[in-house]
């Protein structure tokens, strides 16, 4: 029986733990590991959240929960899953109204000192 002034003590250096595990006693295969290829990304689709910001409607993160909320349809289809892709032509409706990608505006500015 052990005494109770070792209680709440490490084991001494000496101590043999016949059953612990050495933390380098793995063993290594000679083949690498095969990982899954990744998915192509479809250059026409953009993730909904993206949509909805690029609408004017409000930000990304601002997106996910509308998104989550169930308020927005994609072809008449009420999604509710983050990270849905969409495509530009896609009927994507907020609240009922049918959004419009706003086009891209590009501004140069001359400022000289």
């Amino acid at each position: 029986a052990k005494s109770d002034s070792n209680r709440g003590r490490r084991p001494s250096k000496n101590f043999k733990g016949g059953d612990r595990k050495k933390p380098f006693d793995k063993k290594f295969s000679s083949k690498p590991k095969q990982s899954e290829p990744h998915k192509k990304s479809n250059p026409d689709e953009i993730r909904l959240n993206r949509y909805i910001a690029n609408a004017g409607i409000c930000s990304r993160r601002e997106a996910d929960t509308f998104i989550a909320a169930g308020s927005v349809t994609v072809n008449g289809k009420t999604v509710t899953e983050m990270g849905f892709k969409v495509k530009r032509s896609d009927d994507v409706r907020f609240d009922g109204k049918r959004l419009n990608l706003e086009k891209k505006e590009y501004i140069l500015l001359n400022k000289p000192k």
